[in-house]
């Protein structure tokens, strides 16, 4: 006896040519706001990459042992010991005093998962970036193993080293901090598409378990009858490795105006 898959209440967006109905949802993805998303059901924040404990110990101890060697070559001999257990001590607190900076920095990212939608802020006081179900495809949504939005190389490489795994989530791009501000407050969430503008655009949750967000959203889209059953573990299975995030066209499948979803397939497919 197989499970009863859940009833399908609600459809995710398809574009029929431009009808007045198509423009009403756009439009009402550009007014959504927090309030219009219903009860918050669950909340996020950012954090920073697991490795990156490691790497600040790391680099504190090469900087200790340099900077001891240094000191044991130029300076005299008397209080050495002393002098080498003050630079280490040094040292150490200020890599970690960075380290703690950078995770209050990420802390700061709020992705809170309500009945009707997610909504993302870069910081506390950010406008909200309000992304509804009805706009998000669960066929399209990948994990990647770090996050980056720097156009630069240096930043960009300090960004993939820092930022956790991201939950990489295809939806709407309408209203603040979306497409209508492609470089405001939120866009260090935001993950730039191969084919261009439109409504639809990434949005990376980066957070110490992706997948727990992810099965967050997979529950409130199916209370909401939405046909996302099996998104989280979708995602599992197109994990990506690349640290770009992307620019691999069968992971990151964007989506134009007219393209269809995806979805999750069924048990039968």
């Amino acid at each position: 006896m197989t499970a009863r898959r859940p009833a399908v209440r609600n459809q995710f967006f398809q574009w029929h040519g431009g009808t007045d109905e198509d423009h009403a949802v756009l439009a009402s993805w550009a007014a959504a706001t927090p309030e219009d998303m219903g009860p918050l059901l669950a909340r996020y924040r950012g954090g920073v990459h697991a490795r990156l404990w490691a790497k600040g110990a790391l680099l504190a101890l090469d900087l200790g042992l340099a900077l001891g060697l240094l000191r044991a070559l130029v300076g005299p001999r008397e209080d050495l010991a002393r002098d080498v257990v003050a630079i280490f001590l040094g040292v150490a607190v200020l890599i970690a005093g960075v380290l703690l900076a950078l995770l209050l920095a990420a802390r700061r990212r709020r992705h809170d998962v309500h009945r009707g939608g997610i909504v993302l802020r870069a910081t506390a006081d950010a406008p909200a970036a309000v992304v509804p179900w009805s706009s998000v495809d669960p066929g399209r949504v990948f994990i990647a193993p770090t996050t980056a939005t720097a156009r630069r190389w240096l930043a960009a490489h300090v960004q993939r080293a820092v930022r956790p795994p991201a939950a990489v989530v295809n939806g709407s791009v309408r209203g603040p901090g979306g497409s209508d501000d492609p470089d405001g407050t939120n866009a260090v969430l935001r993950h730039r598409p191969v084919t261009g503008d439109g409504p639809f655009g990434w949005w990376q949750i980066g957070v110490a378990d992706p997948v727990s967000v992810l099965v967050a959203m997979e529950s409130a889209m199916v209370a909401e009858g939405y046909p996302a059953a099996g998104m989280a573990s979708r995602a599992l299975f197109r994990e990506t490795t690349l640290r770009g995030m992307g620019r691999d066209a069968a992971t990151e499948l964007d989506r134009a105006l007219a393209d269809p979803v995806i979805g999750v397939p069924s048990d039968g497919d």
